[in-house]
């Protein structure tokens, strides 16, 4: 879907929130050799600006995902989740 979008010049960012980061891999993305990952943006408070990779031949950006996600999701199962209402709201 992000490449059919692109290709319709659509501004595209593929975020990359499953842990075997096959979507990242199947852009031509290393999930072993990324600086930042989805998991960081989440749960590291490092900025989307710092977690994006531009990929200019297929014409979108991506957040990669990798094996760090399964730690975030055993974080989130013990978060306290109460400031969760805006997101909530959203997903109802």
């Amino acid at each position: 879907m992000a490449a059919s979008l692109a290709a319709a010049n659509r501004r595209v960012l593929l975020v990359d929130l499953d842990p075997q980061g096959n979507a990242a891999m199947g852009c031509g993305v290393d999930k072993q050799e990324v600086k930042y990952s989805s998991y960081d943006l989440l749960m590291e408070d490092v900025p989307a600006t710092e977690t994006v990779i531009y990929l200019p031949n297929i014409g979108f950006s991506v957040i990669p995902g990798n094996a760090d996600l399964t730690a975030a999701e055993v974080k989130l199962i013990h978060a306290d989740l109460k400031n969760c209402d805006l997101l909530m709201h959203y997903v109802r």
